[in-house]
């Protein structure tokens, strides 16, 4: 009787064990799969890339103010002093792809299209569609990324919301001008179609495709978050020689301006032919007019850049308040096709290029300065 009730007892202990190794087999594939799923990183969501397959790292170009890309087995004997180290994106796929940069970001062809924050070393990939592409602008202000000017094969171009996670438009663009990137808090870009050498000039809402203006000649934007004016430009598009209106297309002015800004509280600052600016309100009317300098170099957001008559380099805000004395300058060249205001590191940085002219040999300088800190520096290029 004992001996039937152990057996009975032990039979009963195997049941249990069955039992219990089945349902635990049954959940640990479970468990995996539902890890795995975890490691993935789902679209539009920021994750640090940990690919194996390939490497690119970034560098900040100091002598030209852009980014360049240099993969894993490039030659990278070139890289001095002037080139910074930002950060290595680690492709999943050998053949990743680099296309364009903004002041932070990067797109980048992997495995899927992917926007790199090569400050954070965070990526997210984006659910535009794993096709080709002629070419992928990225269109951003301030550090905010908007959408992407994207050219197909056919070499139209249509804009990819980032918000949106779609095209917004159709591919019938000649050109989206991605520099013009004043516009893209209030929803404005600046197109042309080309048919037949029939050239036309828009600006229209990238969140519906709707037409704002139409015009003959180039239409540029400029402004802020706030206030935006919008103008035409009667030269080539190196130089300027334009016509300003407000936002409802309205004529600011009866002349055309080769230089011109807009303040953060929506004032117009324009320069004058006898080295003099004049800031206006939002209607067109004069509040104020500068000394005259020796010459007006730029203009940027509320800063203008001069020469004074002591021939120091200065930046000087709209009410004609020096906010940073440089130095000295008598033989010069000024680069305004990179000089400007740039976004770095969550600061808004105004870099000023200049090329020193000598007999012997010409020297280029960079200065900066930072409005948010008055931080300031030049560098010898």
């Amino acid at each position: 009787m004992k001996k039937k009730t152990v057996l009975v007892i032990m039979v009963i202990v195997l049941l249990l064990l069955t039992i219990i190794l089945v349902t635990f087999n049954k959940k640990e594939p479970e468990k995996k799969e539902n890890q795995n799923k975890k490691s993935t990183p789902a679209v539009n969501e920021w994750y640090k890339p940990e690919g194996t397959s390939n490497e690119i790292d970034i560098y900040y170009y100091q002598g030209q103010n852009n980014y360049l890309s240099v993969f894993k087995n490039d030659d990278k004997s070139f890289i001095d002093n002037l080139y910074e180290y930002k950060n290595t994106y680690k492709c999943n796929i050998t053949d990743c792809k680099v296309y364009s940069f903004s002041d932070d970001k990067v797109v980048i062809k992997d495995d899927k299209y992917i926007l790199y924050n090569f400050v954070n070393n965070k990526a997210k990939k984006l659910s535009l569609p794993y096709a080709e592409y002629n070419d992928i602008r990225l269109l951003a202000s301030n550090g905010k990324t908007y959408g992407l000017a994207v050219s197909n094969i056919n070499n139209m171009y249509a804009f990819y919301s980032i918000k949106d996670k779609r095209f917004t438009t159709d591919f019938k663009y000649s050109n989206i001008f991605y520099k013009e990137t004043d516009g893209l808090s209030k929803g404005y870009i600046s197109t042309v179609i080309n048919d037949n050498d029939n050239i036309k000039y828009y600006v229209i809402n990238y969140n519906n495709d709707n037409i704002i203006h139409e015009s003959d000649t180039y239409i540029g934007i400029v402004g802020n978050e706030n206030y935006v004016y919008f103008y035409n430009n009667f030269s080539d598009l190196a130089e300027i020689d334009a016509f300003i209106y407000n936002e409802d297309f309205k004529p600011l002015f009866d002349k055309n301006y080769n230089m011109f800004s807009i303040t953060k509280l929506g004032n117009v600052i324009v320069k004058n032919n006898d080295d003099t600016f004049s800031m206006y309100n939002k209607n067109g009317n004069l509040v104020k007019t500068s000394k005259e300098y020796k010459k007006i170099l730029y203009m940027v957001n509320d800063y203008i850049i001069v020469i004074d008559k002591d021939d120091y380099l200065k930046i000087v805000d709209y009410d004609g308040n020096v906010k940073l004395k440089f130095d000295k300058l008598y033989y010069y060249e000024f680069d305004d096709s990179i000089s400007g205001m740039y976004f770095s590191d969550k600061k808004s940085v105004i870099y000023i290029y200049i090329n020193i002219l000598s007999n012997d040999e010409n020297q280029a300088i960079k200065y900066y300065y930072v409005p948010e800190s008055m931080g300031k520096g030049k560098l010898n290029l």
